[in-house]
């Protein structure tokens, strides 16, 4: 009887028991399916300690505190104090969003501390930060306010990062190979930048898109930009700003053939390392590796495609193994093997013959095209290298007065040949294009076509233009003359003018439309922008973005767009 009541009872507590859990568990809050996707970036709701803190004299761990979920495999090599200690720290997690940050050694006396997290950390959806977060304390009464400010500018300028070395008696060019700088931070997704709490001293700053994550500067893999000044920050002006970059990839060494091979019977095409161009001493043999009988080289060019490939146009070729040389083939940079030294190919003849038909592919600007620039070139496009004496003798570009325009060839390519005239175009006029394609022929001696083209294009209207206008006020005497460029907005199109400083400019002949304005000083006045090199050591010459864009409106100028290189 005892033991079927204790029975019962059990029977009854299971019973309650399962009540109980299925109440609770109906009772959980859960995540409402579907509605909007997260797109916001993680967002921090509290540090420790707290931003900004001063008189930290003892100090084991930091901590932050975010908004939401962390993926924790996005955490490695994005997060870094600075300076750095010696035996630096571990990452540690209480759930996913709260991160701590153990260090491993004490704090030194009277010095400010910056850790920073970077921007490639992400939330469960792949949302990333959008600037990196900076966390800043010291362990003495004060924190150091220094600042050095600009941007990056290019397409490329994401994961970027900005390094700020003090100039001490061991600094030298070799100094960003060999040491990590002991100041850093990331860019934005804008390319803007601010490095923040330094002490008051001389820096130099640089811009690095590290490669390799290692902190230092990998010749030829890395892109970096060098500095146009040295930055002094002391009392009297603790912030500086725009100390602007761009990213360029050094290059010291020659480019190098990496295949040659025959695609038909007239054509061998050869791959180097790297985007390359002809100097004017360039110079290239074949022979036949038996009969020891030179291969006729009817043209030489690079692919207009792809720069790293070079077209080679020969007399037919047999089913034998050929030997060449080239010599003074230089990468774009300007390297060239060293003097004397051939880059040697070799392959296998290919007698099989061209079937490509020879054709005029298109003439640009195209057959009643309006609106072109003042001083757009001719370009032609080819399906075969074409012969430069006979595309001359037969190519007219007339006025509207039946004028010859006179204007100079350009044969950097075979296949794209290029006319420039010598003066500019008259303002909203007609110009006639005459080609005689039963004259004009490809270096093989076949006519590009049997007809007579005749083609027309109209040039801007002067009533559809605008202007920009300015000065540029140089910071030092000895810049004489700067180089002003608008890009639009839309499309690629770029306008310039070289202009002497600290004297109105004016950038005429522009379309409607909105720009962004650049202004560069020509240091060495060879009318180029010079991004400077890392060892040795050269400044980039300097230039300056303006700060909104530019409105251009039809028959008006846009005055008052002024650069001012002394702030």
């Amino acid at each position: 009887m005892i033991h079927r009541m204790h029975w019962q009872i059990i029977r009854r507590l299971l019973l309650i028991g399962a009540a109980v859990f299925l109440t609770q568990a109906c009772a959980v809050r859960r995540a409402p399916s579907g509605g909007p996707a997260d797109k916001a970036p993680p967002r921090v709701i509290r540090t420790f300690p707290a931003a900004d803190s001063t008189n930290v004299t003892s100090l084991n761990f930091i901590e932050i505190d975010f908004d939401e979920g962390i993926d924790r495999n996005s955490v490695r090599d994005q997060v870094w104090m600075l300076p750095e200690m010696p035996n630096g720290f571990e990452i540690e997690w209480k759930g996913n969003k709260k991160m701590r940050v153990a260090l491993n050694d004490s704090l030194d006396e009277n010095q400010t501390y910056i850790l920073t997290v970077g921007t490639e950390i992400k939330d469960f959806h792949g949302n990333r930060l959008s600037a990196p977060i900076l966390l800043t304390f010291s362990s003495g009464p004060t924190i150091d306010h220094g600042e050095i400010s600009g941007r990056i500018v290019g397409e490329k300028s994401v994961g970027a990062y900005i390094y700020a070395y003090p100039l001490t008696d061991d600094f030298s060019a070799k100094t960003i190979f060999e040491q990590k700088p002991r100041y850093y931070t990331q860019v934005s997704k804008t390319g803007k930048y601010q490095i923040k709490y330094l002490r008051p001293g001389d820096y130099r700053v640089y811009a690095l898109l590290d490669e390799n994550r290692d902190r230092l500067y990998t010749l030829q893999t890395d892109q970096i930009g060098i500095p146009a000044k040295d930055v002094l920050l002391d009392s009297a002006n603790l912030s500086v700003s725009n100390i602007n970059f761009t990213l360029t990839r050094e290059d010291s060494s020659a480019p190098k053939i990496l295949r040659a091979r025959a695609m038909r019977e007239n054509l061998v095409e050869i791959y180097f390392s790297e985007p390359v161009k002809l100097a004017q001493t360039f110079h290239i043999a074949i022979v036949d590796s038996a009969q020891k009988k030179q291969l006729k080289v009817l043209a030489k060019t690079i692919d207009p495609k792809e720069s790293t490939r070079l077209f080679i146009f020969t007399e037919p070729q047999k089913n034998t193994r050929y030997l060449g040389g080239i010599d003074s083939v230089q990468d774009v940079s300007g390297n060239v093997a060293a003097e004397r030294k051939l880059l040697r190919f070799r392959f296998t003849g290919k007698p099989q013959p061209d079937t490509l038909k020879t054709r005029l592919i298109s003439i640009n600007p195209r057959d009643g095209e309006k609106n072109i620039r003042y001083e757009a070139p001719i370009v032609f496009d080819f399906s075969q290298p074409v012969d430069s004496a006979s595309l001359r003798a037969n190519f007219q570009l007339q006025s509207a007065d039946s004028q010859i325009v006179p204007g100079k060839w350009r044969f950097y390519s075979r296949l794209q040949p290029k006319f420039e005239p010598t003066r500019s175009f008259e303002k909203g006029a007609i110009y006639t294009i005459r080609l005689d394609l039963r004259k004009i022929r490809s270096v093989f001696e076949i006519p590009f076509g049997d007809s007579l083209i005749v083609s027309h294009f109209t040039t801007y209207e002067f009533s559809e233009l605008g202007e920009i206008s300015g000065t540029v006020r140089a910071g030092r005497v000895d810049w004489e003359q700067a180089i002003i460029e608008a890009k639009a907005l839309r499309g690629d199109e770029r306008y310039s003018v070289i202009t002497p400083v600290n004297v109105p400019y004016q950038l005429v002949f522009l379309p409607d439309g909105f720009y962004h304005l650049k202004a560069m000083i020509d240091v060495n006045k060879n009318g180029k922008y010079d991004a400077g090199q890392s060892d040795p050591f050269q400044f980039a010459e300097p230039f300056l973005l303006y700060r909104d864009t530019v409105k251009v409106r039809k028959r008006w100028t846009s005055d008052g767009i002024d650069f001012d290189f002394g702030k």
